[in-house]
């Protein structure tokens, strides 16, 4: 609760405007990425007017610059089944904290549209680092002067077969010989 007042609010899908080319960005989840596993991330370009620039049409480079450690990472621009046609890649931030998300764009030689070159700039914040991997509990090393009691053995599911099949012979058997007494019994009474 108490992160919830201290962070910045967060906007969905964030929007930045350099001159007429406007950048929708988008960050899995919900715009709220955590730090540590890969993050889908696209940009939607659209020009003046609301026309939309495809990633194809599109000579984009996207950086990620670390705000802390002011370092600079290349991303390569992937397409993602869930934003076609959008400039899209999968980012791993490394830890929590500030970044900016930096695209820098001009028309590729067979673009279908035109447009002049750009440069947008997003600012993310990554308040949610990734749970740490579950890792198997260590077994303890008992020393050779203790003694150790076997834990109980949960029953094999064969063992619970065998009984089931016992149960049901000694049932017939039971049944057999009650029928057979019966028969006998009436033989000697006639």
């Amino acid at each position: 609760m108490l992160d919830l007042l201290l962070l910045p609010p967060l906007l969905a899908h964030q929007l930045q405007i350099d001159q007429v080319i406007a950048g929708t960005l988008h960050l899995e989840p919900n715009d709220q990425p955590q730090a540590g596993i890969p993050t889908p991330t696209w940009i939607a370009l659209r020009r003046a007017g609301g026309e939309p620039i495809v990633a194809a049409d599109c000579d984009c480079r996207l950086q990620l610059l670390n705000v802390q450690a002011q370092t600079t990472t290349d991303l390569v621009i992937q397409p993602l089944e869930s934003a076609p046609g959008a400039v899209a890649t999968k980012i791993v931030f490394p830890a929590v904290g500030r970044y900016e998300l930096i695209l820098k764009g001009q028309p590729q030689a067979t673009a279908q549209i035109a447009f002049d070159p750009f440069q947008i700039r997003f600012p993310v914040t990554v308040a949610i680092a990734a749970p740490p991997a579950a890792e198997p509990p260590a077994e303890p090393v008992a020393s050779p002067d203790e003694t150790e009691t076997p834990e109980p053995r949960p029953p094999r599911p064969w063992l619970r077969v065998w009984i089931s099949v016992g149960l049901g012979v000694g049932l017939l058997v039971a049944l057999a010989a009650g029928v057979w007494l019966i028969l006998k019994r009436d033989r000697e009474a006639s």
